[in-house]
């Protein structure tokens, strides 16, 4: 490509912007949970990195396929940090067992 013909401003200015600092960006946690009301269980994966398998409900509910589960709906919740989304679920652990619910742990294939 022949840059004589490019505005100098123009070139100054995409080398900048090319250059420039960018902030860093967070990443992305979740855990999957699907509840069985009429069972009274709840069945949940464990955290993981959103970019790891993407923002999909549908790797959970292979795995619940997999395990044989009945369930209601599934859930996704999200957080900016590992330590955010490990509080987010334990608390779900907590207030579910609490409530009189089995809590079922349920390991998500990563090779999807």
């Amino acid at each position: 490509m022949m840059l004589k013909n490019v505005c100098p401003a123009l070139l100054l200015c995409a080398m900048a912007t090319l250059t420039m600092p960018r902030p860093a960006i967070a990443a992305e946690w979740q855990y999957c949970l699907a509840p069985s009301h009429a069972d009274n269980k709840v069945y949940m994966s464990e955290p993981f990195p959103t970019a790891e398998l993407g923002y999909n409900d549908g790797v959970f509910g292979k795995a619940l396929a997999r395990f044989g589960a009945r369930y209601d709906d599934i859930q996704c919740p999200r957080a900016d940090s590992e330590r955010a989304i490990a509080t987010m679920r334990a608390y779900a652990i907590t207030f579910n067992r609490d409530s009189g619910n089995a809590v079922i742990f349920v390991q998500l294939d990563r090779a999807r």
